[in-house]
């Protein structure tokens, strides 16, 4: 799969092994601010587990059950966005998404996001894509927002969140 250019300075990428270093210092370099949000964070402790992720990651797009993105600003890598869970059977799937600390707030997951939607629709034939973020989790909710996905209600204490159980807003576009 080739790289897909949103703009002059964005792109997103297939992750690839040969990503593991860099990918494991984005998440070191901003592991408190990752934290609030995300569960996985103390399972990627090492270059090594990186690896491993990936190598599950590139397993999964094989099997068209999951695609996994680096997100590209200018030529640094600035995060991840991924389609997961998908069910080819019911045409949907899940988007997730995360970006450093200094690359919130310009809107690169927003526009992964909509490059994802087309990728999803055009390529995988789906239908249906949920967002899932923990209540109080603005920036994702935001994202949700901007690009009309509905919020169709919450999830109780669907998350375990390093300590307790969170709650989660489920949004869906119909695509």
């Amino acid at each position: 799969m080739n790289d897909i250019h949103i703009d002059a300075d964005t792109k997103i990428r297939p992750i690839r092994s040969t990503d593991a270093q860099a990918f494991f210092e984005l998440i070191d370099a901003n592991r408190t601010y990752l934290k609030k949000w995300l569960t996985w964070l103390n399972s990627m402790s090492s270059t090594t587990a990186a690896e491993r992720y990936i190598e599950s990651r590139i397993r999964l797009a094989d099997e068209k059950m999951g695609f996994c993105f680096l997100i590209f600003s200018k030529e640094s890598i600035a995060g991840v966005i991924h389609l997961v869970d998908i069910d080819h059977a019911n045409r949907k799937a899940m988007i997730g998404y995360w970006v450093g600390e200094s690359f919130s707030g310009k809107g690169l997951a927003t526009k992964a996001t909509e490059v994802l939607l087309e990728f999803a629709a055009k390529e995988l034939n789906l239908h249906r894509i949920e967002i899932r973020c923990a209540i109080g989790n603005k920036p994702s909710e935001a994202i949700a927002k901007k690009l009309s996905f509905l919020h169709e209600g919450v999830l109780r204490e669907s998350e375990w969140l390093h300590d307790r159980f969170v709650d989660q807003n489920l949004y869906s576009k119909l695509i």
